[in-house]
């Protein structure tokens, strides 16, 4: 396995953009994060170079799962992977305080904290799409740890319903740029839903409940999706959560999702997204039980939260889109 010194996550970690493309510019730089990559890279060449039955079992993995590997891809792979293990571990420090990251950052002095460590979307100027702050442009936190663009369809979404009401959202504790040098990702791709049987789900009268496996070749990160409409009074929760593969939890988290519905007068008055991390025997319960009866383990991050009355319509296109990449709630949308 390849360790990855701190100084190349620092370096890395800030960036919005994939490790892989950043890579060629930096291991042409003199410098000692390119001094340090240029020593990773020579030895993964002379790994690649041995016979197959002299390789490390790693990265014998790594090719049975990827083909033929080019030594940028691994070492961009081993990178991605430190950001993410960094990425949680400070998500998981259980602190509510101005001073966790990246909230001690200058730029975001005076700025007010719930109890869930979200800021106020109106805190920040969004008008050339992007959250920027005095001198400082800021990211979502990603649905998805080692995936940073996990968050872009779904902020582009949040940032519409802004107009309807405040949104609070988690900024991520890594990636941080002066705006005088921020490079804007551009990602194409049709986020859509369609409306459900807002009729059925309006006459729940107990718990609706599903679970689904990806198909073969796809999501290969995922073990399963859980989903649950829970009637509540004069309410119905919706909940809805991805499951990572056990080897991945600890680098990935998973997706978790609650709203909660008014069906009497049909709308939305609740949306919140989160991260949920589990320990080594909590990923273990977890896995023997439905979303609906999990309790309170794990920790959930709240990536962002909405308060105030959504349509079905725009609920629906949030939801698919925070749960991007994931054909199984696609479909059932669709």
């Amino acid at each position: 396995m390849i360790e990855i010194p701190n100084e190349i996550v620092d370096h890395f970690s800030t960036s919005n953009i994939s490790t892989l493309f950043l890579m060629p510019e930096t291991l042409g730089q003199n410098s000692k994060v390119g001094e340090i990559l240029r020593e990773i890279s020579e030895q993964l060449k002379q790994i690649s170079t041995q016979d197959r039955e002299y390789q490390p079992s790693w990265y014998k993995e790594l090719a049975n799962l990827h083909g033929d590997l080019d030594v940028d891809w691994v070492i961009g792979h081993f990178i991605d992977k430190a950001i993410a293990m960094k990425r949680l571990s400070l998500l998981n420090t259980g602190k509510q305080s101005p001073q966790i990251k990246p909230y001690d950052h200058p730029d975001l002095n005076g700025i007010e904290l719930d109890s869930n460590n979200l800021v106020k979307l109106s805190e920040f100027d969004v008008s050339l799409g992007y959250l920027k702050r005095g001198s400082t442009v800021f990211e979502i936190l990603p649905s998805i740890a080692n995936s940073i663009n996990s968050m872009y369809w779904a902020l582009r979404i949040l940032f519409r319903l802004a107009e309807q009401g405040e949104i609070r959202i988690r900024l991520d504790p890594l990636m941080v740029q002066e705006s005088s040098t921020y490079k804007q990702p551009f990602f194409e791709m049709l986020v859509y839903g369609k409306e459900l049987d807002w009729q059925d789900i309006r006459s729940l009268k107990e718990d609706r409940h599903m679970r689904w496996r990806p198909d073969h070749g796809w999501q290969q990160d995922v073990e399963f999706t859980d989903l649950v409409w829970s009637p509540r009074g004069e309410e119905i929760h919706f909940v809805c959560e991805e499951l990572p593969k056990k080897e991945l939890s600890g680098v990935r988290g998973s997706r978790y999702f609650h709203s909660i519905y008014i069906p009497d007068n049909p709308r939305f008055i609740h949306c919140d997204g989160s991260i949920r991390i589990y320990s080594t025997e909590e990923i273990e319960q977890r896995y023997t039980t439905h979303v609906r009866n999990i309790g309170k383990i794990g920790k959930r991050v709240k990536i962002f939260q909405t308060d105030f009355d959504i349509p079905a319509i725009d609920w629906v296109s949030l939801v698919s889109a925070f749960f991007v990449w994931n054909m199984d709630i696609e479909g059932y949308f669709r």
